[in-house]
């Protein structure tokens, strides 16, 4: 291996880490928190160490971003790959996204970074905005493949049901958060294996029921 190649990957390696470190702290305490002083410090950096990987603290808080994007999917989105098409998916696709909610320190990363930012105009917003939209369209799409399979029925808003099933993740991430409710991450879970059962047609429902029964 030569010394160049060497070097670069000791500074991917470098980069790495200090993302990673830049997600766990901004789920904590917000990407506000990553002051370049503060993220150089906790990798034992030097403060042009760290502007020289990322330039500026706005573009460490879009690379953060994207980094937690990366973590996101890979714990939610690529467990699901070979789940059955249809309903199964989704609420396997909701129970992954709820369990990371409830198990990461300060809760759900883009629930914690959409409203820090979301009346902050800038690039940073943008890209909370882009991401998370994003993410919508995948569970819209979802909710989509669960109607044309006669698992949901056919009057089923696929933007009314997303709505709803964000909203009860964002009741779990402030009550598990705030006011450490363990009740919460089963309540959701209910919330949202109830709110299915309501849409579902006869063979949606066989389809949850064996989801639960598998659960067990």
């Amino acid at each position: 291996m030569s010394g160049a190649t060497s070097h670069l990957i000791r500074g991917r390696e470098t980069r790495e880490r200090v993302l990673q470190y830049a997600v766990d702290l901004a789920t904590a305490e917000g990407l506000e928190a990553l002051t370049i002083g503060r993220v150089a410090s906790a990798a034992g950096l030097t403060k042009a160490g760290i502007l020289g990987h990322f330039g500026t603290k706005e573009a460490l808080q879009i690379e953060t971003l994207d980094a937690g994007r990366r973590a996101f999917a890979a714990a939610v989105l690529v467990p699901g790959a070979h789940d059955p098409p249809g309903l199964v998916a989704l609420v396997a696709l909701v129970e992954r996204w709820i369990d990371r909610s409830s198990r990461a320190r300060g809760g759900c990363f883009f629930a914690s970074v959409g409203a820090e930012f979301d009346a902050k105009p800038g690039p940073v917003r943008d890209r909370v905005a882009e991401i998370l939209g994003e993410w919508t369209d995948v569970l819209v799409a979802r909710t989509g493949e669960a109607v044309r399979l006669g698992h949901l029925r056919r009057s089923v808003a696929s933007s009314s049901i997303v709505f709803r099933l964000y909203g009860y993740v964002l009741a779990l991430n402030t009550r598990f958060q705030l006011f450490r409710d363990e009740r919460a991450v089963s309540e959701a879970r209910d919330a949202v294996l109830d709110l299915l059962l309501e849409s579902s047609t006869p063979a949606g429902k066989r389809q949850l029921h064996r989801f639960r029964r598998a659960k067990r």
